[in-house]
């Protein structure tokens, strides 16, 4: 009978060495492949990378949208483009740009400087001539 134990015990610890094998081979193929695979953020393109002339899917790619979104802004007329046959649309990158840099949001000490400088400037005004001087 201890024999018996004996044999279980070696068995069952053979059995975990086993498991413990397999999943030691799954995680180093796991980590293996991890390393192989590209970076989970994008890589940023610096703007040279990108040539004056764009097709749909680089400009796309310019302005951080998808493809779909690009066909609609066109569609919109809400970005420039070029259709020299008619058909294959271009976008020039320096109009891509300034489609980016519209409508700029001003930081609130911005305002307060713009505000001073419409206020510096109503004093300097010449008086109105109905208003009497002051």
């Amino acid at each position: 009978m201890k024999n018996d134990a004996v044999k279980n015990m070696l068995i069952l610890t053979l059995q975990h060495i086993q498991q413990t094998n397999e999943f030691l081979s799954t995680l180093i193929s796991v980590i293996k492949d991890t390393e192989e695979e590209p970076h989970p953020y994008p890589v940023i393109k610096t703007v040279e990378e990108y040539p004056e002339l764009l097709s749909v899917s680089k400009a796309a790619e310019f302005i951080g949208v998808s493809r779909g979104s690009l066909y609609r802004f066109i569609h919109e007329r809400k970005i420039p483009c070029y259709k020299p046959s008619g058909k294959r649309v271009y976008f020039k990158r320096s109009e891509l740009e300034n489609f980016l840099f519209r409508n700029k949001q001003f930081a609130s000490y911005e305002i307060a400087e713009k505000a001073e400088d419409i206020l510096n400037n109503r004093e300097r005004k010449i008086p109105h001539p109905h208003r009497k001087n002051r």
